[in-house]
């Protein structure tokens, strides 16, 4: 894996093999299992989006959004960001 170079489709196959389960959706609203259940199906298209995004050398506007939560914890809260 090169950083400077073109993504390649196994480097997002093994992205969603290794994210977390069980964690709270990003701005799309679908849970991370949705992603790991349809690798086959999106791995291309987020191909596509990936190299577009190289390509112009910027994320869209949407890619740069995150939902701040805040959680409770019985000591003190923190904020979080969460991101599709």
């Amino acid at each position: 894996m090169a950083l400077d170079g073109p993504i390649e489709i196994d480097e997002i196959q093994t992205a969603l093999r290794q994210v977390a389960r069980n964690k709270t959706s990003g701005t799309d609203e679908l849970p991370v299992e949705y992603y790991t259940t349809f690798t086959t199906q999106l791995t291309t298209p987020f191909l596509e989006v990936l190299h577009e995004a190289q390509g112009r050398g910027q994320l869209t506007d949407s890619q740069h959004e995150a939902l701040i939560v805040v959680l409770p914890k019985p000591s003190q809260a923190r904020p979080l960001d969460v991101r599709s």
